[in-house]
């Protein structure tokens, strides 16, 4: 049954054995490591996720000061939105980084496509972004048009973005496709008035807006994380925006230019190996960190049945026997969703995992009780529900509860979103969840 273990500490395995033993669906395995005890695995709480990050990082950099080698170390997250803030911080310290097996944050083509427009909304002559966001979604404009704009433009040595203003002079454009691009310059134009307002309402806006929301929702699997990832970017946006409250569009844009403009990995210097869960399997690394171990993220909140929940499990125990030698699990108590701060709830593997050998670090409470959080309401609960109360939809982010009126077996609610506007939602299949007025700051 290929008991034995070669590579693990003797903690970490009784670790990842206590863990993955809750699946009930796997056949019974007593495993056993030859190998030291090792030291204790580590859970550690962090007040948000930049703190989770630069804290790893400053781990990292301890190690490197102290002869240890960068290849060493990975770190793991359920979700490929995670590591957006880690390599930041890690850019922000001098590590080098590698993305294994992916593509670095800011390199992913929806985050590419999103910020085309805010460039293209900056600057009115930057061919390139223009050239992407006038066909991303599609909306009838073909390779074909594209290049009769852009020779216009070349010709009449104006800016790309005004020879698409001027399309009606192209002889050869079509009016159904001189319509669509109209329709184009309108949108990009309503975007321009919204420049001096929050730079993530803005960003919020665009992707809504501009069609690019639908495409990546028709897109979107458990295999596929855009969604996330924009997520991610408008939380980014909304982040620099409280921290640089005079800050403009064009200055956010500029740092983000300036990161994934940074060569990552330094030839002969190693790297510390960044991935997700579902890509570490085969591998190992004497340092591991698995990041975001809250609840929604890892188990992440898609999962419905329980044996959904066991493959969660067993995504943690792969990502934990990657471990030789040290192992750290990250909890941070608040993360930004779509530029709103939410109290996380903590991950019930983390409380599978208490034992002697588990060592838990800046614990804010005592947490015997929390896995009675992780219990799904039954059905009829939202009945008590009252007017006023947060709640948490798993696409729309956190929102208010406006109003409910039952009608027959069915309960329709009106809840208000930051993002999103009020929205009308049958509260049987809505998969909403009730959070306390402190879990969430709006």
């Amino acid at each position: 049954r290929l008991e034995q273990n070669y590579r693990s500490t003797g903690r970490i395995l009784s670790a990842a054995g206590r863990l993955i033993e809750h699946n009930q669906q796997r056949k019974p395995k007593s495993l056993w490591t030859e190998n030291e005890i090792g030291v204790p695995v580590r859970i550690v709480e962090f007040e948000n996720s930049q703190e989770q990050a630069e804290q790893i990082a400053e781990e990292i950099h301890t190690h490197q000061q102290q002869g240890g080698s960068l290849s060493d170390v990975a770190v793991f997250y359920r979700i490929n939105a995670a590591s957006r803030i880690v390599e930041e911080a890690f850019i922000k310290a001098g590590l080098p980084y590698q993305v294994a097996r992916g593509v670095a944050f800011y390199n992913r083509r929806e985050i590419k496509d999103l910020m085309a427009y805010l460039r293209l909304i900056l600057n009115p002559a930057d061919e390139i972004a223009m050239a992407r966001a006038i066909i991303t979604p599609p909306r009838g404009i073909g390779s074909t048009t594209l290049d009769r704009i852009l020779t216009f433009a070349h010709g009449q040595q104006i800016a790309a973005y005004e020879a698409v203003r001027r399309a009606g002079e192209i002889s050869d454009i079509k009016k159904s496709v001189s319509s669509s691009i109209n329709v184009f310059v309108n949108l990009i134009e309503s975007f321009k008035t919204l420049l001096t307002g929050p730079i993530s309402v803005l960003v919020e806006a665009v992707f809504r807006q501009s069609g690019l929301e639908s495409l990546l929702t028709k897109e979107d699997s458990p295999e596929h994380d855009a969604l996330e990832n924009v997520h991610e970017l408008i939380s980014a946006a909304a982040d620099f925006g409280v921290k640089n409250p005079e800050a403009t569009l064009a200055d956010w844009v500029q740092q983000i230019s300036l990161i994934s403009d940074v060569d990552s990995v330094q030839s002969g210097a190693g790297a510390v190996t960044l991935m997700t869960l579902h890509a570490a399997k085969g591998l190992e690394f004497p340092i591991v960190y698995i990041i975001e171990v809250a609840d929604g993220v890892l188990p992440h909140e898609r999962y419905q049945e329980e044996d959904e929940l066991e493959e969660e499990r067993r995504l943690c125990f792969v990502g934990m026997t990657r471990a030789m030698k040290r192992l750290t699990l990250a909890y941070p108590r608040w993360r930004m969703v779509r530029g709103i701060n939410l109290r996380t709830s903590l991950s019930p593997f983390l409380t599978e995992l208490v034992h002697e050998d588990v060592e838990w670090l800046n614990r804010e409470k005592d947490h015997s009780e929390e896995r009675e959080r992780f219990q799904k309401l039954p059905a009829g609960d939202f009945r008590s529900w009252n007017v006023g109360m947060y709640l948490r939809h798993p696409m729309f982010g956190v929102g208010r509860l406006l109003s409910k009126q039952s009608e027959g077996d069915k309960t329709r609610a009106v809840v208000k979103f930051p993002s999103y506007g009020e929205k009308t939602l049958i509260l049987e299949y809505a998969k909403l969840q009730p959070l306390d007025p402190d879990e969430c700051q709006i």
